[in-house]
């Protein structure tokens, strides 16, 4: 993976985080379409099997309780886009899973349950990174 360079980092996240173009479910998109084989190597590069699932793919098997995976795929995120995926990737507590905050609320922790146990890719991903893992992670919703 590629060095990434951070002007062009700041204008894609400013593009996705801070205007209201590319909301799931318009026809415009911030990310245009990657190569989702790629895609597929940099959420196993990055181990993002760690804390997610996919339809239909077997994973390595990592030690974190079932109800704490987040899934990813099928219905799961029908309505979300390549735009969606890559707002998750760059600000992960952008949309923080009801499940997680359930979970983390029942054991009493208020403060977590709004914070995404997600790290930041944004030093580690290059831009084609992020553009072929959103690419991946859309192929793989139902519909997608």
């Amino acid at each position: 993976m590629k060095t990434s360079s951070w002007s062009i980092w700041v204008s894609l996240s400013i593009l996705l985080l801070g205007s209201g173009l590319g909301q799931a479910g318009t026809p415009s998109s911030m990310i245009p379409p990657g190569d989702s084989a790629d895609g597929e190597t940099v959420f196993l590069e990055q181990r993002c099997y760690r804390c997610h699932t996919l339809e239909g793919r077997e994973l390595p098997d990592f030690d974190l309780p079932a109800k704490l995976k987040i899934h990813l795929g099928g219905d799961a995120h029908t309505l979300w886009d390549r735009d969606e995926f890559g707002r998750a990737i760059l600000n992960p507590d952008h949309v923080v899973s009801p499940q997680y905050q359930a979970i983390m609320i029942q054991g009493g922790d208020q403060k977590g349950s709004q914070e995404s146990p997600m790290p930041n890719f944004n030093a580690i991903l290059s831009i084609s990174d992020l553009i072929d893992l959103a690419t991946f992670l859309d192929s793989m919703r139902k519909g997608g």
